[in-house]
């Protein structure tokens, strides 16, 4: 009799869904040279449900232009965009809401030009490397597959906060 109610547990539960698909609205301020420039932009993810309480994922964004005018002693703009593998955990807080945090890594990209105050002529700019990223948010379960999220995103050089839904398949 034990043997069958636990056999049938598994028919009780809707099926866990593993991989998700997402997108999020960001608004960032990203960090150049002394300055800091709010923008906005997107993320694109693809993630994996390791179980009910971790996933992992990979992420695309685009933070946005950092624009230089006026009182600042560069001209032009500096594209600022990225990639990033992480690890997220949830806790439930009430049925369908959750706490979630993240630990990750984003390879980041600075691109645009720059005229130097003073200085003749304009000057190509990129660069790119590696920041370890954290954050904290909310996730909230509109149904079995569609997942609403906000959270705040940190690492060295950009920082985030962003609105966006998950789909699981």
């Amino acid at each position: 009799m034990i043997l069958s109610s636990v056999l049938a547990l598994p028919q009780v539960h809707a099926k866990k869904l593993d991989f998700y698909l997402g997108a999020s609205y960001l608004n960032a301020t990203s960090e150049f040279l002394g300055e800091s420039n709010n923008d906005t932009g997107f993320e694109g993810r693809l993630g994996y449900n390791l179980s009910e309480y971790f996933s992992i994922e990979l992420s695309a964004f685009e933070f946005g232009d950092i624009v230089f005018s006026g009182n600042s002693k560069f001209n032009g703009h500096i594209d600022s965009f990225g990639a990033e593998f992480a690890a997220i955990g949830k806790y439930p807080l009430a049925n369908k809401l959750s706490l979630t945090g993240k630990l990750g890594g984003l390879w980041g990209v600075k691109e645009g030009s720059l005229i130097v105050s003073n200085a003749p002529g304009n000057s190509a700019y990129r660069s790119d490397g590696v920041d370890i990223t954290f954050g904290i948010g909310l996730s909230y379960n509109l149904t079995h597959n569609v997942e609403v999220k906000i959270d705040y995103n940190d690492s060295k050089s950009v920082s985030w906060a962003s609105v966006g839904l998950n789909y699981s398949f």
